[in-house]
């Protein structure tokens, strides 16, 4: 697992086991956290549901709404884009 956490010297990322966070994951010090799975070597990656090239798509034709909904969906999509 990594964790994103506020010191007074800025954000830090720290890398941890699932069983070794334990207190270091205290609320008041927790930015966000996530878990990832490495692949295993010369296993086929899976092919993603959408393309990049709709998603720039569907992220360039919400670039002029003004609707608070979409404007939150293509924040997420630009999320997505940057990975």
């Amino acid at each position: 697992m990594a964790m994103v956490k506020e010191t007074p010297a800025g954000l830090e990322r720290h890398d941890f086991t699932p069983r070794s966070m334990g207190k270091k994951l205290t609320k008041p010090m927790r930015w966000h956290f996530w878990q990832s799975v490495m692949p295993q070597p010369g296993v086929e990656k899976k092919k993603p549901f959408v393309d990049d090239e709709v998603l720039c798509d569907l992220f360039d034709r919400l670039s002029e709404t003004t609707e608070p909904t979409k404007r939150q969906f293509r924040f997420v999509l630009g999320l997505i884009l940057m990975r």
